[in-house]
């Protein structure tokens, strides 16, 4: 998840509330419009803006296999269940302190 965060420039209460449907394989764009604050409270993004990226080639391998390691359900973190009362990520490291 750390290389998908640097690589799209999130910030941290955006990568935690991205979720597949925000991915578009075939266009190679993210779409970052929602953050989710430490308490889990989810709301749009700083300006109220939201933001398309692309997606750099060589992260997209990465993006498909985390997409099937978690069956394309949930957050885009496999393993992990940022959208819960636990927001813990990658093995147990808080994304607050990524």
């Amino acid at each position: 998840m750390y290389a998908v965060t640097a690589y799209l420039y999130l910030r941290a209460a955006e990568a935690r509330a991205l979720e597949w449907g925000d991915v578009d394989f075939d266009q190679g764009v993210v779409l970052i419009h929602r953050t989710e604050d430490d308490e889990g409270k989810v709301d749009s993004t700083k300006g109220n803006r939201a933001r398309r990226f692309p997606i750099e080639p060589t992260l997209l391998p990465l993006l498909r296999a985390m997409r099937a390691r978690a069956g394309g359900r949930g957050g885009s973190c496999p393993g992990c269940r940022w959208r819960s009362t636990s927001r813990r990520c990658c093995g147990g490291i808080s994304p607050k302190r990524a």
